[in-house]
């Protein structure tokens, strides 16, 4: 039975993107035991230039989180209306902010990059957490036997 091959022809010129979605694994952030307290995020992005004054880069997007694969997600960050003109040279941006309330007690996460619409040469350079373990308290007694 032939199989039907449809061949394209890479273009290298910036274009527009529609519904862009990045989603990480559901992790653990390490030990799968141990509570974590969520402190912050960093999202670092960068545009290249390719568009004019008539049609700039631009672009709109959402870091979202959410604990299980089957719940919604919940909104942590928008990033709106960086524009790169293009006669400024290449446009970077970086984020690196603590959230004003940890999320506590968190056994696993997973992360949402979103954008109902990118224009233009885009790069997402990096993105994450800023967490840390949460310690557990334990008593101890000393005897002096």
């Amino acid at each position: 039975m032939a199989v039907a091959i449809s061949l394209r022809r890479w273009n290298e010129n910036p274009s527009r993107t529609n519904n862009f979605d990045v989603v990480t694994k559901l992790t653990t952030l390490g030990n799968p035991t141990e509570n974590k307290s969520i402190l912050g995020y960093f999202l670092s992005v960068r545009q290249n230039t390719a568009y004019t004054r008539s049609t700039p880069n631009n672009y709109a997007l959402t870091l979202s989180y959410r604990f299980e694969i089957n719940e919604s997600w919940t909104p942590l960050r928008t990033i709106e209306n960086l524009v790169n003109t293009g006669d400024e040279g290449a446009s970077s941006k970086s984020i690196n902010e603590m959230l004003m309330y940890p999320i506590n007690n968190v056994k696993q996460i997973q992360l949402r990059l979103s954008s109902p619409m990118i224009k233009g040469d885009f790069n997402i350079n990096d993105f994450g957490l800023i967490y840390r373990n949460i310690r557990t308290t334990s008593i101890s007694d000393h005897d002096e036997d």
